[in-house]
C-alpha cells in the first residue's frame, strides 16, 4: 500500500488541480489500488491492520468530498468506491504501442467509451475529432483538465446517444455486470439484448454498432472474453457484422503498476457487413480445451493454433487462484510494448493486404525441443493423440504438446520396446474397431486382426492385466481402454466381448423432425432440456413462433429455471405442471415475460387445473407443537387454557418450547396437577411435555432385596400424566376447531406448505444412449436415468434384480456428457465395487473411469491417488464405502456446521437472558452452557476421528460434483437428537462416523451447487430398512432446504408433523401384555408419501413387470412344548425381580443387572428356537420348531424330486460347530435320519469358505446336486444367485429388520426361477415358523409393522390420511389383517383379539368418514370452479352476441347484386391501410401485402385494416392474422395463416367470422352441461354420513374391552 497515493488524491480533491503533489501518477495508474476507500473511516477498529495507516487520510478525503461536492457527495463517494475496485488504467507504453500500429490515414473521428483519465487519448495523433466518455466524476475532472480540446462527456456508454466513428479505442470494463441500454431494448434485437448481461460483451456489440463501414474497434479486454465458451454467441454475432483484424494476448505483468495482474487481449475488429467469414473469424468464435500444466483449461481456438500471438509463458493459475489460461513475462514493459506493436502491425498489414516489412525476431525462452523429436500430422494421423506411447529408434516416448505442436518425450524407465510396440498396435486396432462399429466400417476384418495381435501378445507377455504389463500400459493416456479388453473371472482373465461381437449401438442420425414434438424429443435427448436454439434450427422457425406453437399444442410452456429468482425458459408440460404449483402461479402472475403476455392466462389455466385438491381444515391432523404453526396461535391457546397471561419461548438449539405463566393459575396448580408418591408435576410442565410429545419421568425411592436404594417408576402417576396430556390434546383440537379466526389461516398455510406440489411423471422413452454398448435398458431404467438427469440427484429405490447398477452407470455417464456433472463419484460396498466398474466399462468402453486398487489407499500412496483424482478429467471415480471413509472431508464445511449449531445455542442464550431471572431461567441458562460445551467436544471428537493424513487435500478440493451412494442403507446410522428415548421402534441417535462423513460430503456438493437439494443420488432396494427414523434421515441427507422450509430442524420436529405416539397393548419379550409407547400411527400420510416420492424413483413388484415368481407366505403356528412353557414362567419372574436363580444363575454381576432385559431377550429368542440352546442336556421334544420345519422340508423335498426343486432354510441364531450342540447339525440330522434326505444333498452356506467355493456351491444348487441349503441372513441374504430351482424357503427365526427379511425372500422371488414357473404355478412358498406366546410373535409383529409402514410410504397412491404401521394389507379388503391381529392370533388372548377386530372395524369406518369429508370438500371446490366457468362462458356469449349483430349488419348486399356474384364480393368495403376494397381477390392481394409487410420480430399487435367494426390485425410474436370485433374476441381461420392464393386469402375474413355461430352454440351447450354438474355436486355436498352412530357405538365397545384387558394384565400369569 502506498499511503502517499491517498495524500495525492486528497490534494487533487482539495485544490482541483495538479499543482500540489504528484497527483498525475495516481490517475495514470487508476484508483484500483486504493482499497482503503472501501472502509468506513469512522470505525477504524474494524479495519485490517495493513490499511490502518491510511485511515486518517481517508477520513480527510471523505471530509473534503462532503465539503467540495456538497449535495452530490454521496454520488462521488459511491463512484470512488467503484473505481477503487475496478479502475485500472492502461500503461502509457501499451497505449502508445497500440496506437502506433494503426494507420490513421482514413480515420477522422475517434471515440474512447471508457476514457478514464485519457491514457489512450494522450497517445492519439492530432487531427481526428475525439469524443471521450467517463462516468466517474473525479476521473472526468482530470480528463477535462488534461485534454480541454476534446469532446468529453460525464456519462456511461449505455446512457449516451452517439453518432458513427472511424475508430473506437479503449480499455473496457469486464465482468458479469448487467447493463441497461434503452436503445438496445427498444430495438428488440435478441442478440443485442443478450449482450447486456455482461458489460464487456455489451461494449463490443455497441461499439461495432457505432462504427462507420471499414471502421475499427480496438479494445483491451480480459482474456476470458475470447476464451470463455459462454461468450461464443457474442463473438458469433460480432463477426456477422465485422471481421477480426488483429489479436494479441498480453501477460499479467502489464498492469502491475496499477496494482493488478490480469491476462488481457488486445482485439481489433473491422466493420464489414455481409462479408463471408474468414478462417480467422471462424477460429476466433470457438473455444477449445487445451492442456497446460497437466490441467485442462479453455482457450480461444485461434490462439490455441497461433501461439505467436501470445506474449509470455503460459500457466493455469489466474490472478485469483482459479484455473484459467494465464500468461506471465518478466521482460520490462517497454520490451512487451515493442513486441505488441510488432504483432499487431503485422496482422493489420496482412489484413489490409499491405506488403510486409522485415522485423526483428523477438527472443522467447522455451524448452529446447530437438526437431527430430517433432511429430508431423502424417505421423499422428488418427492413431495417436496427446499422452500416447510412441516408439522411435528402439526408444519409448510419450507424446507431449507445446505451442509449436506435438513432440516426443523420452520415458527412461522403459528399456525393451517390443512389449510397447505390441501394446501400441493393440490400442490402435481397438480404437479403430470401436470407430468402425460406430460408422459401419469394416468391423470383422479389424476384429480378426485384433484377435491375432492379442493372441500374439498373450503368448509372449501374458495377460494385459498382469502387473508387468499394467506398469507399461498405465503410462499411456488411453491405457485404461486396453485393460478393459480383459474381464476378471476369479483369479483368471477372459477376453472381452468385443473380440467376438459388436459392443456399440448403431449411431443414430437425426432425420428432419416431422413435428415440433419430434424436435423436442431430440433436444431433450441431446441437451437434457428444451434448447430453443436447437428447435429453431430443426424447425426453421423463430423462437417466439416455436413458443406460441408449443403452447397451442400443449407441448411447451414457459417456466422459471431456478425457482423464483431464475430466468424464464421453455420446458415440457410435465415439468411445468409439477412441483410447487402455488409458487409457479405467483410467478406467472407477477413476473411473466412481457413479450409473451398474451400467453399468461393459458399458463395460469394449466397451473390452476393442476393444483392439488385442497385439503379442508377438517381433514388436517394437527399435533400441538408443530413448528410451522404461527406462535401467536399457540399463545392464544395457552392464555385460554390457563386463564392467565402466558409467555411462549421457542429455543432453536434444543428445538423445544418453554412456557411461562406470568401469575399463578388454578388450571396449572389444581385442575391439571399430577401428584405422585413423592413428586408433583404442574399443569405448566405437562403442557411443555405435550408440546414435546413426551411423558414426564416420575419415580419414587425404594430398596431392593439387597437393601440398595433404587428409584422405581411411579406407574400410576405416569399413567395419570399421560391421560392429562391426552386431555390437553383434545382441548387443543376442540379449541382449534371452534376458532373462526385461525381455521382459514391454518388451512391456507397447510396447503401452501404440505399440499403444494404435484409429482412429475418421468418418462425416459426418448433417451437413446448412443454410446451405450451391449445393453438394452428396461423402460424402468430409462425412466430412472431421466429423473436423475432432470433432478440432478434423488433416490433410486429399486427392488433386487431391477438393474440399479446400470442405472447408476448410465446416469453418471450422461451427467458428464450433458454437463450436469463434471466429475461424478460412485461409492459402493466393497464386494460390489469391481462388478460396478466392469459393468460401467462394458456399458461405455471408451469412458475414462478410475477404479483405485486397495493398495492405492494405503497411507503412503494416498497422496498420489488424490492428486490423480484432482488432476484428471474422469468420467467417473468408483470407490468402496470404506475407501470413502479415508477421504478427508472439508474443514470449512465442518466449521460451517459447527458454527450453525453454536449460533443457534447463542441465540437461545440471548433469548433466555432477555427473560426474567427466575430460578427456572437460571437452570436453563446453565443447561445450555453445558450443552454448548458438550456439543463442542462431541463435534471436535467427530472431526478428529476422521481418518486423514495431515498433508492431503480433502473431498472438496478433488472436484467431485455429484455423489452416487450405492446401498445407501449402509449410511442410515446418522447422528440425530431426540427426547423420545423411551419409545419403542427408534434406532440409536448416536450415529456412526462414516454416516457423518457422508453428511459432510453431501453438504460440500450441495454448497458448491448453490446450497440446493441436488447433487446426491442414493441407490438401494431397501432405502428404509428398519425404522421411521431412516425416513427422516434420508431427508436430512438429501433435502435439508425442503425440511427447513417446513421448519423441521430435528427428528422431534419431523415426528411432531407426521407421527403420533400411542400407548397401546403389545406383547413384551416375555409374553406379558404391556402398555407401551410407540410411533404406530402416522398422519398426513399422503403428504409424507409425496415428500418421499417427489425425489424418489420407485421400482417395485408392481411396476417391474419382468417374469418372476410370486412369494407366498405361510405362517406355521407351533404350540410351545412343556419345557418351553415352564421356562416362559421363569423368564417372566426374572424380568420382574431381576433374580438370577429363575434362569439358572444364582448371582448376577453388576453389568448383568444393568443388562437384565438384554439377557431376557436373548434367552427368549433361544427358547423360541430350541430349549437345547439354553441347556444342551434337555432331551429332544416331539413337535418342536426344528421337528416341524424338517417335516415340512421333507414334504416339499419328496414332492419336487422329479425336477430337483431346491429349498433354502434361514437360521441366524446358531452356527455349525463340532464342539457343542447346535441347531444346524440337529436340523441336518433330522432331515437325514428321520426324513431320509441324503446328506450329500444338504449343505451349510458356512462350508463355502471363499468366493471360489461359494461359486461351486451355487452351481450345485442351480443344477440340483444340492437341494437343501441352510444359512444365515448375512451369509445367504445378499449376492446369492441360486434361484433357478427354488421351490420353498423356510425361516426358523425372524430378523429384526424388514430389509433383512426382504433380502431373504428375494433369493427365491427373482427372475430366472425356472422350476417354480414350470412346476409350482410360478409360486415360491415361504414358511415362517412361530411358537405361540413366545418372542416369535413379538418379533414377527414388529417386523410386519415396520415393513407395512415402509411399503405404504413408498406407494404414493395411498389415500388414507392416517395409517397404522402395524397394518398388513392383503390383496383385497376382506383379507386385511393388522399386526395386532397377529398378536392376538399367536397369543390366544380372546379379549385382545376381540378388541383388534373392533379397532379394525372402527378404523375402516373412520376412513370412510374421512373420505366422505374429503369428497364433500372436493364437491365444494368443483362447484366453485364450475360457477367461475359459467361466468366466463356467459361473458363469452354476451361478446359473441355483439359480434354476431355487427356481422349481420355487414352481410346486407346493396340492391341489384346478383346472387352468383356474392361469393366474389364483400357486401361492405374492406379497408386496408386506408384504401377500400370489395372484390375478394383484391382484398386477398392487399391483405397478404399488409400482413407480410409487418416486421416478424414485432412484439405488439399491429392493426392494418378493418371490415366495418371488425379490426384486421397481425398478432405480436405469434404472427397470426386475427379478425377482432366489438366483443374483443379474436377470430382466425386455418391456424391464423392466410393462404398465398389471393382469392383464397380474400375469403379469410368471411371464413373466420363464419365460426361465430359454432362458438355461440358450443358455449350454450357448455353452460347447460356445467349446470347439470353443479346439481350433482350440490347433492354430494348436502349428503349425511349414515354410519355416525355406529362409530360412537364402536368407540364405547373399545373402551369396555380396554378395561377388561388392563384388569387381566394386572393379575395375569402365563399359562403353560
Amino acid at each position: 500500500m502506498k499511503t502517499q497515493d491517498y495524500y495525492d488524491l486528497a490534494s487533487f480533491i482539495k485544490t482541483g488541480s495538479f499543482d500540489a503533489g504528484n497527483t498525475k501518477s495516481i490517475f495514470y495508474r487508476g484508483l484500483g489500488q486504493l482499497t482503503a476507500l472501501l472502509y468506513n473511516p469512522a470505525t477504524p477498529a474494524l479495519w485490517p491492520d495493513y490499511l490502518k495507516p491510511a485511515q486518517p487520510i481517508v477520513s480527510e478525503i471523505y471530509d473534503l468530498i462532503f465539503e467540495r461536492y456538497n449535495g452530490s457527495s454521496r454520488k462521488v463517494i459511491d463512484s470512488l468506491k467503484r473505481a477503487s475496485i475496478s479502475s485500472y488504467f492502461t500503461p502509457p507504453e501499451i497505449a502508445q504501442a497500440l496506437v502506433s500500429a494503426i494507420n490513421f490515414k482514413k480515420i477522422d473521428s475517434i471515440l474512447d467509451p471508457s476514457a478514464g483519465t485519457g491514457n489512450f487519448i494522450a497517445a492519439l495523433p492530432d487531427g481526428p475529432t475525439i469524443t471521450a466518455l467517463e462516468p466517474d466524476p473525479l476521473s472526468f475532472e482530470v480528463l477535462t483538465q488534461l485534454y480541454p480540446g476534446i469532446n468529453a462527456v460525464n456519462k456511461p456508454f449505455e446512457e449516451t446517444t452517439l453518432s458513427k466513428y472511424d475508430l473506437i479505442i479503449s480499455n473496457i470494463p469486464f465482468g458479469s455486470v448487467k447493463v441497461f441500454d434503452n436503445q438496445f431494448y427498444a430495438s428488440r434485437n435478441k442478440d443485442k439484448i443478450a449482450s447486456t448481461t455482461r458489460i464487456h460483451n455489451y461494449f463490443f456489440v455497441k461499439a461495432v454498432d457505432h462504427l462507420n463501414q471499414q471502421g475499427l474497434v480496438a479494445f483491451i479486454v480480459s482474456s476470458a472474453f475470447a476464451d470463455s465458451p459462454g461468450n461464443e454467441p457474442t463473438r458469433q454475432f460480432l463477426l456477422k457484422h465485422s471481421t477480426l483484424a488483429a489479436i494479441v494476448r498480453l501477460p499479467g505483468e502489464v498492469f502491475t503498476a496499477a496494482g493488478t495482474k490480469p491476462t488481457t487481449d488486445i482485439i481489433i475488429l473491422e466493420k464489414r457487413s455481409n462479408n463471408p467469414m474468414s478462417w480467422k473469424d471462424k477460429l476466433f468464435i470457438k473455444s477449445v480445451k487445451i492442456e497446460v500444466d497437466n490441467t485442462s483449461v479453455p482457450c480461444n481456438e485461434l490462439l490455441s493454433n497461433q501461439a505467436d500471438l501470445m506474449i509470455g509463458t503460459a500457466h493455469t493459475k489466474g490472478q485469483y487462484g482459479n484455473d484459467q489460461l494465464s500468461l506471465s513475462c518478466d521482460n520490462p514493459i517497454d520490451q512487451i510494448a515493442d513486441r505488441l506493436k510488432e504483432v499487431v502491425k503485422t496482422q493489420l498489414q496482412e489484413h489490409f493486404n499491405v506488403p510486409l516489412t522485415p522485423s526483428k525476431p523477438t527472443a522467447v525462452l522455451k524448452p529446447f525441443i530437438d526437431n527430430s523429436l517433432r511429430l508431423s500430422a502424417q505421423e499422428l494421423e488418427d492413431k495417436f493423440t496427446l499422452g500416447n506411447l510412441f516408439v522411435r529408434n528402439y526408444k519409448t516416448y510419450r507424446i507431449e504438446k507445446d505451442e509449436e505442436g506435438f513432440y516426443l518425450k523420452l520415458i527412461r524407465d522403459i528399456k525393451a520396446t517390443d512389449r510397447v510396440m505390441r501394446i501400441i498396435n493393440l490400442r490402435i486396432l481397438y480404437t479403430l474397431l470401436l470407430k468402425a462399429e460406430q460408422t459401419e466400417g469394416l468391423t470383422e476384418q479389424l476384429r480378426k486382426r485384433l484377435n491375432e495381435h492379442y493372441e500374439s501378445f498373450h503368448f509372449q507377455f501374458g495377460n494385459l492385466n498382469d502387473l508387468a504389463n499394467i506398469k507399461v500400459i498405465n503410462k499411456d493416456s488411453q491405457g485404461h481402454l486396453l485393460l478393459s479388453l480383459e474381464n476378471r473371472k476369479g483369479k483368471t482373465f477372459t477376453k472381452a466381448d468385443i473380440f467376438t461381437q459388436r459392443v456399440t449401438n448403431d449411431k443414430k442420425v437425426l432425420d428432419a423432425p416431422k413435428s415440433l414434438s419430434d424436435a423436442i424429443i431430440y433436444s431433450l435427448n441431446t441437451h437434457n432440456q428444451i434448447k430453443l436454439q436447437t428447435l429453431e434450427k430443426l424447425m426453421g422457425m423463430t423462437g417466439p413462433q416455436i413458443i406460441y406453437q408449443g403452447v397451442e399444442q400443449q407441448l411447451i410452456y414457459l417456466d422459471r429455471l431456478d425457482g423464483v429468482a431464475g430466468q424464464w425458459a421453455p420446458v415440457t408440460k410435465d415439468l411445468f405442471v409439477s412441483g410447487d404449483i402455488y409458487k409457479k402461479i405467483e410467478a406467472v402472475k407477477n413476473s411473466f415475460p412481457i413479450e409473451y403476455d398474451d400467453l399468461r392466462q393459458t399458463h395460469l389455466d394449466s397451473l390452476s387445473e393442476s393444483l392439488p385438491s385442497r385439503i379442508p381444515f377438517e381433514l388436517i391432523d394437527i399435533n400441538l407443537g408443530e413448528r410451522w404453526i404461527d406462535e401467536r396461535l399457540y399463545h392464544e391457546f395457552l392464555n385460554d387454557f390457563f386463564q392467565v397471561d402466558t409467555a411462549l419461548i421457542y429455543l432453536i438449539s434444543s428445538d423445544k418450547y418453554e412456557i411461562k405463566l406470568n401469575k399463578e393459575s388454578n388450571i396449572s396448580k389444581i385442575d391439571f396437577v399430577v401428584e405422585g408418591k413423592t413428586t408433583v408435576v404442574s399443569g405448566r410442565v405437562l403442557m411443555e411435555h405435550a408440546f414435546s410429545d413426551t411423558t414426564p419421568k416420575i419415580t419414587y425411592p425404594s430398596t431392593n432385596d439387597q437393601g440398595e436404594q433404587i428409584r422405581i417408576t411411579d406407574h400410576q402417576a405416569v399413567r395419570a400424566a399421560q391421560q392429562k396430556i391426552e386431555v390437553i390434546y383434545e382441548r387443543f383440537n376442540t379449541w382449534m376447531g371452534s376458532s373462526d379466526k385461525w381455521r382459514p389461516a391454518i388451512e391456507e398455510k397447510y396447503n401452501r406448505l404440505f399440499n403444494n406440489t404435484v409429482p412429475r411423471c418421468y418418462d425416459g422413452a426418448h433417451l437413446n444412449f448412443e454410446s451405450l454398448a451391449i445393453y438394452t435398458p428396461y423402460d424402468t431404467q430409462k425412466n430412472a436415468v431421466y429423473r436423475n438427469l432432470q433432478q440432478n440427484g434423488g433416490i433410486n429405490d429399486h427392488i433386487v434384480g431391477a438393474g440399479k447398477t446400470l442405472v447408476m452407470a448410465i446416469s453418471a455417464h450422461e451427467m458428464k456428457r450433458l454437463g450436469v456433472a463434471n466429475k461424478p463419484l460412485i461409492i459402493a460396498k466393497n464386494a460390489n465395487v469391481s462388478a460396478i466398474y466392469r459393468e460401467f466399462i462394458l456399458a461405455f468402453p471408451k469412458a475414462k473411469v478410475l477404479h483405485p486398487e486397495p493398495k492405492d489407499f494405503k497411507p503412503k500412496n494416498r497422496r498420489l491417488l488424490f492428486q490423480r483424482i484432482m488432476n484428471n478429467d474422469w468420467d467417473s471415480v468408483i470407490i468402496s464405502h470404506e475407501q470413502f471413509k479415508m477421504i478427508p472431508q472439508s474443514r470449512e464445511v465442518q466449521g460451517h456446521i459447527i458454527g450453525q449449531e453454536l449460533e443457534a445455542l447463542e441465540s437461545d442464550l440471548a433469548t433466555l437472558n432477555a427473560q426474567e431471572k427466575t430460578r427456572a431461567s437460571t437452570r436453563q441458562l446453565k443447561g445450555l452452557e453445558k450443552r454448548k460445551d458438550n456439543m463442542k467436544a462431541q463435534l471436535n471428537e467427530l472431526e478428529a476421528s476422521i481418518i486423514r493424513d495431515p498433508y492431503l487435500m480433502d473431498f472438496e478440493k478433488m472436484g467431485f460434483d455429484h455423489l452416487f451412494v450405492d446401498e445407501s442403507q449402509e449410511f442410515k446410522n446418522l447422528l440425530y437428537t431426540t427426547r423420545h428415548s423411551q419409545v419403542s421402534g427408534l434406532g440409536t441417535p448416536k450415529g456412526s462416523q462414516r454416516a457423518f462423513n457422508l453428511l459432510l460430503a453431501c453438504r460440500t456438493i450441495q454448497g458448491q451447487l448453490g446450497n440446493v437439494d441436488k447433487g446426491i443420488t442414493f441407490l438401494s432396494g431397501t432405502t428404509i430398512s428398519n425404522s421411521l427414523v431412516e425416513l427422516y434421515l434420508l431427508f436430512k441427507y438429501l433435502r435439508p432446504n425442503a425440511l427447513e422450509r417446513l421448519q423441521i430442524r430435528s427428528f422431534d420436529a419431523w415426528a411432531k408433523v407426521y407421527a403420533r405416539k400411542s400407548y397401546e397393548f403389545e406383547f413384551g419379550i416375555t409374553n406379558e401384555v404391556k402398555r407401551k409407547e410407540r410411533f404406530r400411527e402416522f398422519i398426513k400420510v399422503p403428504e409424507l408419501a409425496g415428500f418421499y416420492t417427489e425425489i424418489t424413483d420407485v421400482v417395485n413388484f408392481k411396476n417391474f413387470t419382468v417374469d418372476k415368481p410370486i412369494v407366498k407366505n405361510h405362517v406355521v403356528n407351533i404350540p410351545p412344548t412343556e419345557t418351553q412353557s415352564s421356562f416362559m414362567m421363569n423368564l417372566v419372574q426374572f424380568a420382574k425381580t431381576q433374580q438370577g436363580h429363575y434362569i439358572g444363575k444364582p448371582f448376577l454381576t453388576e453389568d448383568e443387572k444393568k443388562a437384565f432385559m438384554l439377557i431376557a431377550t436373548n434367552l427368549a429368542k433361544k427358547m423360541s428356537l430350541d430349549m437345547r440352546l439354553i441347556d444342551p442336556e434337555i432331551p429332544f421334544e416331539q413337535g418342536c420348531k426344528l421337528d416341524r420345519c424338517s417335516q415340512k422340508v421333507s414334504e416339499v423335498y419328496h414332492a419336487c424330486t422329479p425336477y430337483k426343486g431346491t429349498q433354502l432354510i434361514f437360521l441366524d441364531l446358531s452356527t455349525p460347530s463340532a464342539e457343542k450342540w447346535n441347531a444346524y447339525d440337529e436340523l441336518r440330522h433330522l432331515l437325514h435320519h428321520k426324513f431320509n434326505i441324503p446328506l450329500i444333498e444338504i449343505a451349510f452356506i458356512h462350508e463355502a469358505k471363499n468366493p471360489k467355493q461359494k461359486e461351486k456351491l451355487f452351481e450345485k444348487l442351480n443344477d440340483g446336486t444340492v437341494r437343501v441349503i441352510i444359512g444365515s441372513t448375512i451369509k445367504m441374504g445378499v449376492g446369492v444367485n441360486v434361484q433357478k430351482r427354488i421351490i420353498a424357503m423356510h425361516h426358523l427365526d425372524i430378523p429384526w429388520r424388514p430389509s433383512d427379511f426382504e433380502q431373504r425372500t428375494g433369493r427365491g422371488g427373482r427372475p430366472g426361477n425356472l422350476m417354480a414357473k414350470a412346476h409350482n404355478n410360478n409360486i415360491v412358498d415361504n414358511y415362517i415358523y412361530a411358537v405361540e406366546r413366545s418372542l416369535d410373535s413379538y418379533q414377527f409383529n414388529l417386523l410386519s409393522s415396520k415393513q407395512k409402514f415402509i411399503d405404504q410410504i413408498k406407494d404414493n397412491s395411498i389415500k388414507a390420511r392416517r395409517i397404522d404401521e402395524g397394518s398388513m394389507a392383503g390383496e383385497g379388503g376382506d383379507q386385511q389383517m393388522n399386526f395386532a391381529e397377529y398378536v392376538a392370533l399367536l397369543s390366544g388372548n380372546a379379549h385382545l383379539l376381540e378388541k383388534v377386530k373392533v379397532d379394525k372395524q372402527l378404523k375402516d369406518l373412520e376412513m370412510q368418514y374421512n373420505n366422505f369429508i374429503s369428497e364433500q370438500s372436493s364437491a365444494q371446490w368443483n362447484i366453485d370452479r364450475r360457477v367461475q366457468h359459467i361466468a366466463k362462458k356467459e361473458t363469452l356469449l354476451q361478446n359473441l352476441q355483439l359480434d354476431i349483430a355487427a356481422r349481420n349488419e355487414l352481410e346486407q348486399f346493396p340492391d341489384g347484386v346478383n346472387k352468383p356474384e356474392k361469393r366474389y364480393y364483400y357486401p361492405k368495403p374492406v379497408s386496408i391501410h386506408g384504401r377500400q376494397y370489395y372484390d375478394v381477390k383484391e382484398v386477398g392481394a392487399w391483405l397478404l401485402k399488409g400482413f407480410n409487410d409487418i416486421d416478424a420480430a414485432t412484439a405488439e399487435d399491429v392493426i392494418f385494416g378493418a371490415y366495418g367494426p371488425f379490426k384486421i390485425q397481425r398478432s405480436g410474436f405469434s404472427a397470426k392474422l386475427i379478425i377482432k370485433g366489438p366483443g374483443n374476441i379474436g377470430y382466425t381461420y386455418s391456424f391464423g395463416i392466410p393462404n398465398d392464393n389471393p382469392t383464397l386469402a380474400g375469403a379469410y375474413i368471411k371464413a373466420a367470422l363464419d365460426g361465430q355461430s359454432n362458438l355461440y352454440e358450443n358455449a350454450k351447450k357448455e353452460i347447460t352441461k356445467t349446470i347439470e354438474e353443479i346439481t350433482y355436486y350440490k347433492k354430494k355436498l348436502t349428503a349425511q354420513f349414515d354410519k355416525a352412530a355406529l362409530i360412537t357405538s364402536l368407540k364405547t365397545e373399545v373402551n369396555r374391552l380396554e378395561k377388561l384387558i388392563e384388569s387381566e394384565a394386572e393379575s395375569a400369569t402365563i399359562k403353560p
